[in-house]
């Protein structure tokens, strides 16, 4: 069964939860009660970065949100390794993120 996490376009680059300038609601809230959730991140570089969401309490809508931040600033400061970036950082948004099973699908907007 597939579970909507996301559907307000976040910042990447930053560290705030907001979208158009409000708190995103329920960071909180558990989204999954399972120890792991896998994600790939495949825009904008012309290789994927495979990531986990790893936690031995329940996962948040606010760990989600940080580990695929993460992931984006570790692809960002790698440099080559995942080939050349199509957009810079600051211009890239988490635009949805749904979960299905263990399984996360990131949709990324500039």
């Amino acid at each position: 069964m597939k579970h909507v996490i996301l559907d307000q376009p976040l910042r990447v680059d930053s560290a705030e939860y907001l979208h158009l300038g409000e708190p995103l609601a329920k960071l909180d809230e558990t989204v999954s009660s399972a120890s792991a959730l896998t994600f790939t991140l495949d825009y904008p570089f012309d290789k994927p970065f495979s990531g986990t969401v790893a936690s031995a309490s329940p996962i948040t809508r606010r760990a989600v949100i940080d580990a695929i931040r993460a992931a984006f600033r570790t692809m960002y400061a790698a440099g080559e390794t995942y080939g050349r970036a199509h957009q810079a950082l600051d211009h890239l948004f988490i635009d949805r993120v749904v979960l299905d099973g263990h399984a996360l699908a990131v949709e990324v907007a500039t």
